[in-house]
This record gives C-alpha cells, structure tokens and sequence, in this order.
C-alpha cells in the first residue's frame, strides 16, 4: 500500500494543484464531484466535527474516494489562499500521484 508524503509536501504539492485549477472546496461543489466521478482525494482539516464529517466519509466511502483527515485550517489557508475553509477536493490523478511515495 502506497503512503502519503510528509504533511509540508503535501501542503506544496496541493498549493501547486490549487495553482492549476485542480482543487475544489465546499461541500456542495465537492458533492457534484462525487456525482460527475471526478474526485480523486479529498482532504479536511483533523477537528472537522459534527454533521459535515458523517457527510463527508459517507460519501467518500459510497463512491470510493480516499479521505485524509490530516491538514490544519491555516494549512487550507496556505494552499487555497482563502479563510475558513475546512475541506477540499483533488481532481488530477497526476498531483495525486505526487502526493504518495
């Protein structure tokens, strides 16, 4: 089984893939991902609580995309360049791809 890299070069790796119009972010626009097939990862930040994250692994299970609870709210800060933001979608396989080891 192949492991994610480190947390800072992930935060690179998706703050490239943002830069390139790879990354998606609010639940409703991550949703429509699942239905068109087009998410490949999703990432939250690790205190996400509440009915958003039940949402969210039930639906990352049901349409068999990987869930990473690792990232800070300043690290979705870092890679989106936006406030308040607590999950995002990857849709590139490619940048995925970097992102394992």
């Amino acid at each position: 089984m192949k492991t994610m890299k480190a947390k800072e070069d992930i935060v690179r790796t998706l703050g490239l893939a943002n830069r390139a119009s790879k990354i998606v972010y609010g639940f409703d626009n991550i949703y429509n991902l699942f239905k068109d097939n087009n998410a490949v990862a999703v990432f939250t930040v690790k205190d996400l609580e509440g009915d958003s994250i039940k949402q969210l692994r039930s639906k990352t299970s049901f349409y068999n995309v990987p869930l990473y609870e690792i990232l800070e709210v300043e690290d979705i800060h870092k890679i989106t360049g936006k406030n308040n933001i607590k999950m995002i979608a990857l849709t590139d396989k490619g940048f995925y791809n970097l992102l394992l080891k």
